[in-house]
This record gives structure tokens, sequence and C-alpha cells, in this order.
């Protein structure tokens, strides 16, 4: 019996009859198994994690390579640029990577500014390191590259070593100390330097030792030819508060010179003047301050034969120090080179402050703080004649007399008679009698001008003694019409205000506090360039300290 059906339903028949065949449902199931699919994602990514292990581990010996090489640059152009260093740079270099065993990567070694007080060098490398694992990608080599420069040069240095030597220095033996620290240091920053030979160190230090005031020394204040109201005895400054805001002292300013002699008392009758505000030469030379010494056993003597007397001027000390560094002080400069009184290595300077390879630096110095008040003379009786009159007597003592133009008479004072009365002054003539007074007084009594005066009696006396005596006034009442006096306030002010024009110009500032009050310490905080640059001192520690500088300072000459 022939199929009735149609080709296309036969052909659906036969499928559905494979589908009921059990080979046809095997397939069917293995189709739609999921079983093992995991392993195949597995792979990817073991494959994939392969690879990038492969790529990082020849990154990882490229980076081992390079930072080996740049490693053993760095430590061959140190040494190479090193201005001790006796062999050629390029040999020193090329022996370096040689022990390195990387010799065969050394790509040129180039030397500049090989002088006596500079040298730079600069060395490349160059490796090629073969890929591992990278090849794959075709990749087959990695570049390694190491570029390594370094420089010395022996900068010029300028040092303003500013010295507290007032009277409290006497206590706990501190100024014993400090001279062995100031001694010290000296030493350390002076090693090697000012031979004279070509491209040596030029290292210049001025010493500045300070108490109520800082006497600059004649040939250096000679140097400012402007100056009012000069003083035999005395080369003290009175600086006007503008002076403090800034760190020039030009050579044309109108400088005003402080007077001498003991204006501390404001009525004594002690006559002789026990100290000086200014410290007075030529008795207390090592008092004065020595501009850009450059010779170190120059310096220590000096720093030796200094004697602890007077106030604390912190402000007027800083002021000197950093007009030593300012190069508004260059024509002085000159002057003392002329004049020999500073080395001829040292003319030009104080530099520019954009002067390459030249460092300045103060170091300042105090175990005290403004407690006083600053006594200055007005100007009207620092120069000039006085009324006072002065008869020495063989003895070696002698007789002031008071002169009073309005009375045209003499007011005596001495040990055996006082009083007015008398038409010559004591030693003016042999036989004095006038008003039913008798006196004798041989010699020649002479007009004693201001500096004269005040070098031989202290203002307190002449306040009381002759002029309190003379018109029945108050004993402090002449004191107080001379003498003026500035704050201690006033002079912290000051002080952080020429300590802020130091730091403005880039002056390196340390400060040692040497057993100081807390005001001093804290102002000597504030002048200090960082917190690491103060030092805060007992006993012998100073010497620690004035060390530390010295080798802090010798380290900052070199510059890599």
């Amino acid at each position: 019996m022939r199929d009735s059906l149609s080709p296309p339903a036969r052909d659906t028949r036969r499928i559905a009859a494979l589908r009921r065949a059990p080979a046809f449902a095997k397939a069917r199931t293995f189709a739609r198994a999921e079983d093992g699919s995991i392993i195949v994602l597995s792979i990817f990514f073991l494959t994939l994690m392969l690879m990038i292990g492969g790529i990082a581990v020849d990154v990882m010996r490229h980076e081992s390579t390079r930072s080996r090489m740049q490693g053993t640059l760095d430590r061959a152009v140190l040494a190479a640029a090193n201005l001790s260093q006796t062999k050629e740079p390029d040999a020193v270099v090329t022996d370096y990577v040689t022990k390195a065993g990387m010799a065969e990567y050394l790509t040129g070694t180039t030397v500049t500014d090989n002088t006596l007080n500079a040298r730079g060098v600069t060395a490349s490398a160059e490796a090629l390191v073969p890929s591992f694992f990278m090849q794959m990608s075709g990749v087959d080599s990695l570049n390694a590259t190491a570029l390594s420069a370094a420089e010395e040069k022996v900068t010029n240095v300028e040092v303003s070593l500013v010295l507290d030597v007032s009277s409290s220095m006497n206590e706990n033996g501190r100024i014993g100390n400090l001279r062995t620290a100031a001694r010290d240091f000296v030493d350390i920053v002076l090693n090697g330097a000012n031979t004279g030979v070509d491209g040596a160190p030029k290292i210049s230090i001025s010493l500045v030792p300070y108490s109520g005031q800082a006497n600059a020394g004649e040939a250096l204040l000679n140097t400012y030819p402007n100056r009012l109201y000069g003083q035999t005895y005395s080369y003290c400054v009175d600086f006007a508060a503008s002076d403090y805001s800034t760190t020039t002292l030009a050579n044309s300013a109108a400088l005003v010179g402080a007077s001498n002699g003991e204006i501390f008392t404001s009525a004594t009758s002690s006559l002789t003047p026990s100290f000086y505000w200014c410290p007075k030469p030529p008795a207390n030379m090592n008092a004065t301050i020595l501009p850009l010494g450059d010779s170190a056993s120059t310096l220590k003597s000096k720093i030796s034969g200094m004697t602890a007397q007077g106030s604390t001027a912190i402000d007027i000390g800083m002021k000197w120090g950093v007009t030593l560094l300012d190069p508004s002080s260059q024509p002085s400069v000159t002057q003392l080179v002329a004049g020999n009184a500073v080395s001829s290595l040292f003319d030009g300077r104080p530099y520019d402050y954009s002067e390459p390879n030249t460092m300045k630096v103060i170091v300042l110095m105090t175990d005290g703080e403004h407690v006083n008040d600053e006594p200055r003379m007005i100007n009207s009786v620092k120069t000039g004649y006085s009324n006072v009159w002065f008869n020495a007597w063989s003895s070696g003592s002698g007789a002031y007399s008071l002169y009073d133009s309005s009375r045209k008479r003499w007011f005596w004072r001495s040990d055996t008679r006082s009083g007015w009365g008398y038409t010559y002054p004591a030693g003016g003539s042999s036989y004095i009698a006038c008003d039913g007074v008798s006196a004798t007084s041989c010699g020649n009594a002479r007009r004693l001008t201001y500096p004269e005066l005040w070098d031989m009696a202290t203002v307190g006396w002449v306040s009381q003694e002759l002029y309190g005596r003379a018109y029945s006034i108050n004993s402090d009442a002449k004191y107080k019409e001379w003498v003026q006096s500035t704050s201690n306030t006033t002079k912290n002010t000051r002080t952080r205000a020429i300590c802020d024009a130091a730091r403005a110009r880039g002056i390196t500032v340390f400060s040692v506090a040497f057993e100081a009050p807390s005001t001093g310490q804290s102002l000597l905080k504030y002048c200090a360039t960082t917190s690491g640059h103060y030092f805060d001192v007992r006993g012998l520690e100073i010497r620690t300290a004035f060390r530390s500088i010295a080798s802090h300072i010798s380290q900052l000459r070199l510059t890599q």
C-alpha cells in the first residue's frame, strides 16, 4: 500500500521519529549540558594572568637595571665632582661603573667648570634589557637609561659673630665659656680658608661685641664722613628708629655719635666712672668691632681679651652685625682695605645679595634681655665746651669749677672747699680773695670739653655735686635734662624689626640663648631663621652649640 502522505508530511514524521531515537536524545542532552564551562573561563583568565605576570617580570628586570645604573652614576659623579678628588673626573666615573659591573652601559661623561673652586660632572648610561615574556608580543627588549649630574662649589661666606659682653656675663663663668666657644667657632669656620691660593675659600668673620652699646672702633666709624657729634673717646652710634627696619646703612648717612661716659646713674657722689656706656678704647680695645676678619689668630686674640661690663643692647649689636653683611657697607670696606684694616681678599665685600655662591650668616648670642631702658645723652652736651673747668693737682687729684656766665663767677667743688664767689676757676690764680673768702690753689685750670668731662666724671656726679649743689636744685635735675631714655619694650620691637629685615634679605640667623631669661629666649627664637637655628644652652653647652653652628656653616659652603 502506497504512502498517501505528501513529501513534506513524510519528512516531518521522519524528524519526529529521529527525535524519539536514543542517539538523538543523547546528542540533545549533550548540547544542553553546561557542565565544565567554568573550566574554559578559568583557562582564559589563567592565560591572561600569565601574560600580565610575564610583562611585570620584564618590567621589574628593566627597573632593577635602571635603578642600579642610576645609583652607580649618582655615587660616581658625586665622587668625581669632589674638589678634593685628585683623579680626573671621567676616570673616577669609569672606575665606579666598572667596579659595579656596568662599564658596558656607560655612554658618556662631561666635565664642566673644572677649576680650583668649582667642578661639575655629568654622566649617562644606557642598557638594553632582553625581555622573556614580552617577546611573545613582539617586544624583544626594553631600553633602560640613567642620567646624573653633580656640582661642587666653594662659596664666599660672610659671617657676623654678635656676642653679648654685658656685666652679667661675669656670672657662672659665662664669659670664659663664651671665649672658649667663640675660639672653637673661628677655628672650624676658617679651617682651610683665606690661604691666598687662587680658588681657596674666602671667609670673613666680623666680630661684634656689644653691651649697652657697640663700639664700632675709630677705623670703621671714620669711613662714614658725614657722622655728627663725633667723640674723642667714643665710637658708638645712636641709631635712629628707622635704621632698624632696613639692613642698609648708607656710607653717606649722618650717623649720630653716642656720648662717652657713665650715664646709668642719675645722681651719685661717685666721681670716677667705673664703666662707660660706650666701651672705651684703648684700655678696652677688645670691646670694639673687628670688621671682616680673615686671620684666626687675630680673631681669637681679640676674643680672649673680651671683658664683661655694662648693660645689654641686643638691637644695636644685631644692627651692626647686619650692617657688616649688607652691600651698602662696600665703600667702608674699600677704605678699610686701603688702610690695611681689612685684608685685600675682601675688597668688594659685602657682596650683593644676588651674588652667586655667596652665603651671609649671623650668629647672635645673649645671656640676658632688654631689662633696662637705654639712656642717651642729648646732642647739645656731646661735643663742644662745657661750663666745667678742671685744675689738676700734683697729688693726682684736682678741683672742678662750674662757671655761671650770668654771675660771672665760678662754683668750686673739691674735697676742701665749695661754694660760689670766686672770680677765677680753681687753679686760675695763685691767690683768690672775694666776698670774705680766701683760697689758694696753684695750677693751670682749663675748660673741659664735653667728651673730656664725661670721660673724667660720671654724669650723675656732675648733676648732683656740681649743678645740684651750686644751684640748690634736685640732684638729678640736670641728669634728666641731659639724658633721654628708650624703653626696653621699644628695644625689643627694634630687635624684631632688624631680624625681619635680615630674614627678608635671605641672611641666615643662628641664635644662642646662653642661660638667658624667658624674654631673652623669646626674642632670640624670633630672630632665628628656623627653630633648628635656635640654641638654648647652659654652661659648657655653649661650646657644643658654637661647634654645631660652625660645622653647619662649613657644610653649607659646599653645594651639590
